[in-house]
C-alpha cells in the first residue's frame, strides 16, 4: 500500500506544475530522451527535447526548443525509450499540457507559462506536416567551422557543441566550443580560444604547474607501493594533454591523461580567461 501511495503522490506532485487543460499539437523531436530520478522519488522523470510544434487547433507554428517530460515506472524505463518508443527527429500527433509560471527558488528565475510541456497523450506516429519537414531538413545539414588554428570542427545541434581537433604547442589535441545561444556560430568561445592560442606556451607552463602543485600529493597518496615519491616536477612533466574545451562567458577546461600517476583518472583544470586558473581535479 506504501508503493502505491507513494507513487500516487508523485504523480500528482508532477501534474501541479502543468495547466489541466489538454492540446493537441505536432511536436518535431530532437534527440534521445533520458530520465532522471531523485531522492524518494518511485518513477523516473523522462525528458525529452522538441525542436518545434504545431498547434492543430490554430495551425500555429512555434519554433525552438521545448522540453517535453513524463513519468516512467522502473519497468518501462527498461524498455525501448521508457515504453513510449519515441524516435528523435520524428513528428509525432501527441496531447500536451503546457507548464504553469513559477520562479527557481534557486536562482529566482522566473518561467513563464508554456516554457516546458508534460506529454499527456500520443496520437499519432510518424506523422507528416510540411513546415515541421522544412524545420527538420535544416537541422540536419551540417554546421562546419575552422576558426585559426584548428581542423574542422562539427555541431552537434542537440548538444550545442562543436567538435574536432586543433594544434596546440606544435602537438594535436581534442577541441570542443560552445555555440553561442541559439546560433550556429560559436563566436564567443572562439574569442577566448584566440586568447588562449596567442599565449599558449604561458598557459600550458601556469596549467601544467597548477594542477601538479594541488595534485602531486594526491598522486602520492593514491599507491601505497610506491619506492620514490613523485615530485611536482615529475609529475608536471608527465601529464598529457588530450583535449581542451571553450565555453561561453571566458571560461575554459584543459584536460590531461595522468600517465598511471592516479590510478588512469584524467585530470582536468579550469578557469576563466580574464580571471585566471580556479579549480584542479581528478575525474573519471
Amino acid at each position: 500500500m506504501e508503493l502505491h501511495s507513494d507513487l500516487f503522490i508523485q504523480k500528482e506532485r508532477f501534474k501541479t506544475k502543468y495547466d489541466k487543460h489538454a492540446e493537441e499539437v505536432y511536436i518535431l523531436t530532437e534527440n534521445e530522451s533520458g530520465a532522471t530520478r531523485l531522492g524518494d522519488d518511485v518513477l523516473w522523470t523522462v525528458n525529452m527535447s522538441i525542436l518545434a510544434y504545431v498547434d492543430i487547433e490554430t495551425g500555429e507554428l512555434f519554433k525552438g526548443k521545448k522540453t517535453m517530460s513524463w513519468l516512467s515506472s522502473e519497468e518501462e524505463r527498461r524498455l525501448e525509450d521508457y515504453g513510449l518508443n519515441l524516435k528523435p527527429q520524428t513528428i509525432y500527433r501527441v496531447k500536451i499540457r503546457k507548464s504553469l509560471p513559477y520562479v527557481n527558488k534557486y536562482s529566482e528565475t522566473l518561467f513563464e507559462y508554456g516554457e516546458y510541456f508534460m506529454l499527456d497523450e500520443v496520437l499519432e506516429r510518424d506523422c507528416h506536416h510540411l513546415e515541421l519537414e522544412e524545420i527538420l531538413k535544416e537541422y540536419q545539414k551540417e554546421v562546419i567551422i575552422r576558426p585559426d588554428g584548428c581542423h574542422d570542427l562539427l555541431l552537434d545541434k542537440a548538444l550545442g557543441l562543436f567538435s574536432g581537433s586543433m594544434i596546440w604547442n606544435g602537438k594535436e589535441c581534442s577541441l570542443h566550443l560552445d555555440a553561442d545561444d541559439e546560433a550556429i556560430t560559436a563566436d564567443e568561445a572562439i574569442d577566448t580560444l584566440q586568447k588562449l592560442l596567442s599565449h599558449s606556451q604561458e598557459w600550458e607552463e601556469k596549467i601544467r604547474l597548477y594542477a601538479a602543485e594541488y595534485l602531486t600529493d594526491i598522486a602520492n597518496d593514491w599507491s601505497e607501493d610506491i619506492k620514490v615519491e613523485l615530485s611536482v616536477e615529475e609529475f608536471n612533466k608527465r601529464m598529457r594533454l588530450d583535449n581542451i574545451s571553450v565555453m561561453t562567458e571566458g571560461d575554459f577546461e584543459f584536460f590531461f591523461n595522468d600517465d598511471g600517476m592516479i590510478g588512469g583518472h584524467d585530470i582536468v583544470v579550469s578557469g576563466n580567461i580574464d580571471n585566471g586558473l580556479d579549480d584542479a581535479n581528478i575525474i573519471g
